[in-house]
């Protein structure tokens, strides 16, 4: 990585929190692509793959929401 100048502490620290957050958010964000990717091809019926699909969109909206309020605090 290029070397960065930071004027305090604070603005380093600031920096390092929003890289975190920026990875977390992609890390979520993949782990849910490639989630419902394999739900997608999983030989299952169509009522049970929705039903699948639903609970596992909503738990990992629920996680992102968890994970967004904790960066925030």
């Amino acid at each position: 990585m290029a070397s960065r100048t930071y004027y305090s502490e604070q603005a380093r620290n600031r920096a390092y929190t929003e890289r975190s957050a920026i990875a977390a958010v992609c890390l979520i964000l993949g782990v849910a692509i490639g989630t419902v990717i394999a739900l997608l091809f999983a030989p299952e019926d169509g009522e049970s793959m929705r039903n699948q699909l639903a609970d596992t969109t909503g738990d990992m909206l629920e996680k992102a929401e968890k994970q967004a309020k904790k960066l925030a605090s």
